[in-house]
């Protein structure tokens, strides 16, 4: 027993006295919990953000107003007056043509057509499912533009507050019953944007982190391990040299390997969710091309990035735990993209590493492309790409890292 304890000692000691081993053991913890703490803030700010909308063009025909036979007062008007809608700038478009307003929602210019049926509440009053031998009860037609997160919101709100009084008068009318008509304007080429845009950056983020780690982890912790790092360092070149020759040599690995994996990722991604509708014909080769650039930046950004753990690193083994705290955060930037919330239009969010990326990814995606967010974030990675150049060369001109086992 004594003999047990000693050994414990010795190792707990080891373990708790090594400021590398401590890193790695409290400070993922430490990181992803500000990370996340941090992205949970982001994204409820988003989620209220996207319910809150700021400006509306509506056009409701036959809207009912007035007293049912139970003398109760009845105003559908009420909706557009609630809470949620406080901030909302409204317009109101009167007497338009089904065709007339097909067009505007498909052009993004009207966001709500509702259309009662003449005598609306009246033939509700008076509507018995039993007694009319099932035949249709009174309706409702709602046309909006599901690609349109105002004209979404609307509709969904304006469906929800009609089933609400629906309850209340024991389903008397029906909202969007015909199935012959076509109630939601989106594109085909639209919907499929959107699903791709909520879901690939995601996959884009994953699989290039993991084609870069599995380079670059073992790259130079490697040498330092295998004791080959000296030979290098005692050649005529300059240490900050050998530092961006490591660094390029990488980036340019990964860059093949991210352009590789991700058009692998985008190709298949219909099939991966089997849904045949999913196309990517909508989008151009300016579209593909921005996409590359995005792809390449962030390949040569994710190479920067895990070299200097690489170089930190004492060996292959702790390099592979340190890339941990990277990979979690890659990963949880990633998720954040599948909420469907699209592309922020806060443009300081695109200073911040990964997380631009995958907002531009989803802009691109969802054609619906920021120019001065998309420059601010090439820019900003590039400037850190430089500082982790920098960083390796720094580590490289320190014995204590260099040949530390």
């Amino acid at each position: 027993m004594k003999t047990l304890w000693t050994i414990l000692k010795k190792e707990l000691k080891r373990f708790f006295t090594d400021k590398r081993t401590l890193l790695s053991i409290f400070l993922p913890g430490i990181v992803l919990y500000l990370a996340y703490t941090l992205m949970g803030g982001i994204i409820t700010d988003k989620a209220q953000e996207l319910n809150r909308v700021s400006e509306a063009t509506v056009c409701v025909i036959n809207e009912p107003k007035g007293t049912d036979a139970n003398g109760q007062q009845y105003d559908f008007k009420s909706f557009f007056n609630a809470d949620v809608f406080k901030d909302t700038k409204f317009t109101f478009e009167e007497n338009l043509s089904i065709e007339e307003a097909q067009t505007k929602i498909k052009d993004d210019k009207l966001d709500l057509y509702v259309v009662y049926e003449n005598n609306f509440m009246t033939n509700v009053e008076n509507y018995d499912f039993v007694a009319s031998n099932g035949a249709n009860a009174p309706k409702v037609n709602i046309y909006y533009k599901s690609t349109n997160q105002n004209s979404s919101t609307l509709a969904n709100s304006y469906m929800s507050f009609l089933e609400v009084f629906e309850q209340s008068i024991s389903n008397k009318f029906d909202i969007n019953p015909d199935q012959t008509l076509q109630y939601d304007f989106a594109e085909e080429d639209g919907e499929s944007a959107m699903i791709l845009s909520m879901f690939v950056p995601f996959l884009l983020v994953v699989m290039l982190f993991s084609s870069s780690m599995g380079l670059c982890a073992e790259s130079i912790s490697g040498e330092k391990e295998r004791g080959t790092i000296a030979t290098l360092l005692n050649t005529p070149a300059k240490r900050w040299q050998l530092a961006l020759g490591k660094v390029a040599s990488l980036a340019v690995v990964c860059m093949c390997a991210g352009i590789a994996s991700s058009a692998g990722a985008i190709l298949s991604f219909p099939k991966l969710i089997g849904d045949s509708s999913i196309s990517l014909a909508g989008y151009g080769f300016g579209t593909f091309a921005l996409l590359a650039i995005m792809i390449i930046v962030t390949s040569v950004f994710f190479a920067a990035i895990l070299s200097v753990v690489s170089t930190f690193a004492k060996s292959v083994k702790e390099a592979s735990s340190l890339c941990l705290i990277p990979m979690m955060l890659t990963f949880g930037i990633g998720i954040f993209s599948m909420f469907g919330m699209g592309a922020s239009e806060n443009l300081a969010l695109y200073l911040i590493p990964v997380f631009n990326s995958v907002q531009c990814f989803t802009q691109v995606l969802n054609m619906a492309i920021n120019p001065l967010a998309f420059l601010i974030a090439i820019l900003s990675n590039i400037v850190y790409i430089g500082l982790c150049v920098f960083g390796v060369s720094k580590m490289f001109n320190n014995e204590k890292i260099m040949f530390s086992r």
